[in-house]
């Protein structure tokens, strides 16, 4: 994943590791509801903190993670006491919504910046029926508005797949 922002700076996806336990919402049928709304809208006004924990998937998985992804790649999150630093650049299109994990203060990342300016012809994702993004193997994306946050999705995507700036390659 690369970008033409600064001079082709890598970017990078979020994804899980067996090695460590998942985040689960200890209410499975709200999922739906977050899915549908997550990285698309602003939810900090009508959010409700859900109560969530730690699973175990598969033998490996025996760790508890600093950050992680909860359900989907997508979505990350992460005690709070991290936030600042995580993220240390203040950016109005992350929200920040708290978890209530076995008792102790996470965030939930909603991202709300987007961008439609990638190349087509050089990236390689796949699209579903209707249409969207559902995966992103390769991106090349120029777009300079992106440098003012650390994070972001493909516009037409399904919001599946958050994206990170990683600094300059040399």
């Amino acid at each position: 994943v690369r970008s033409r922002i600064r001079a082709m700076e890598k970017l990078f996806v979020a994804a899980p590791s067996s090695q460590y336990k998942a985040l689960a919402l200890r209410t499975p049928s709200l999922w739906q509801d977050f899915g549908s709304r997550l990285n698309r809208r602003s939810v900090v006004n009508d959010w409700v903190v859900p109560e969530v924990e730690f699973i175990t998937v598969g033998r490996n998985a025996t760790q508890i993670p600093d950050i992680c992804s909860f359900y989907l790649p997508g979505h990350i999150a992460f005690p709070s006491r991290l936030k600042v630093a995580i993220f240390p650049s203040a950016c109005n299109e992350l929200e920040f919504l708290p978890l209530n994990v076995d008792g102790a203060d996470w965030l939930l990342l909603n991202c709300l910046k987007t961008t439609k300016r990638y190349s087509a012809q050089e990236s390689i994702v796949s699209r579903g029926a209707n249409g969207e993004i559902f995966l992103i193997q390769k991106i090349v994306v120029s777009d300079e508005s992106l440098s003012d946050c650390e994070v972001f999705t493909i516009d037409d995507s399904n919001r599946g797949q958050l994206i990170f700036l990683a600094g300059i390659e040399e």
